[in-house]
């Protein structure tokens, strides 16, 4: 369990918080063949290409496992760790599926993306638009072939940016992704009807950058929104720097 420091609310343990979840209804993955990693962090996989899921086609050692550098982490500041995780959202006639990036010490979303295929088109694609104006020390994730693909560690490694994965079967490892996501579909999927991928995008955009970010306060953030939390922590560590500033050019004078 890694910790957040300034008082966000963090519960004791995720096992308690995250309900293991399955990644993916039954009626996605049922007769699709499956894919994940062995215990040695190889491959076992066969071919889904009815999900476009042509990434689980690799060699059986092509894909690392990544060790969980955030386990009992003390998290001081924004931007240190990020968590993503990815989900399907049920449209009309079929399903898309929806990537996440969360900062862990502000809880703000950093980036996001709606895929029409489960393949690492989502993940992808949220991580390459985050990564233009954001880079955390380092990206945790579970172990889903989206993530543990080369493509997503090649481009984390190539900002500098060090890979952490949560054990083989253990949700609560990456809690604060599943806990967002849950937070996801129960205050906007599951009260919406989406007529259209188009409209689903909006929809949860709308969501996650306006009214999830900026809307609702947090007793354990003084009452303020995550946003307004980000901007006061970034004021104060301005405030601290002039201070510290001003303060050593009067003892050397």
């Amino acid at each position: 369990m890694y910790v957040v420091a300034g008082g966000n609310d963090v519960p004791a343990t995720w096992r308690e918080s995250c309900e293991p979840r399955p990644r993916f209804p039954l009626d996605i993955l049922q007769g699709a063949g499956q894919c994940a990693l062995d215990v040695d962090g190889t491959v076992k996989a066969e071919p889904v290409t009815k999900l476009g899921l042509d990434s689980c086609r690799v060699h059986v050692r092509c894909l690392r496992r990544y060790r969980n550098l955030v386990q009992d982490l003390q998290i001081g500041h924004p931007d240190q760790v990020w968590v993503s995780d990815i989900s399907y959202i049920r449209l009309r006639r079929h399903f898309v599926y929806l990537a996440v990036i969360m900062d862990v010490f502000t809880r703000c979303i950093r980036g996001w993306h709606l895929g029409r295929s489960l393949n690492q088109s989502p993940t992808l694609t949220a991580v390459r638009r985050v990564l233009a104006y954001h880079r955390p020390e380092i990206h945790h994730s579970d172990q889903g072939v989206e993530y543990a693909a080369t493509d997503c560690t090649h481009m984390l490694q190539e900002a500098n940016v060090q890979i952490s994965m949560a054990d083989v079967g253990a949700a609560w490892q990456n809690g604060y992704a599943e806990r967002l996501l849950r937070t996801v579909k129960e205050e906007e999927v599951d009260l919406s009807d989406y007529e259209s991928y188009t409209d689903g995008m909006r929809q949860i955009g709308c969501f996650l950058n306006d009214v999830y970010t900026r809307k609702p306060i947090h007793s354990s953030l003084g009452y303020l929104t995550l946003a307004e939390f980000e901007s006061h922590w970034q004021n104060a560590q301005r405030l601290i720097g002039l201070f510290t500033k001003n303060r050593s050019k009067s003892v050397q004078s």
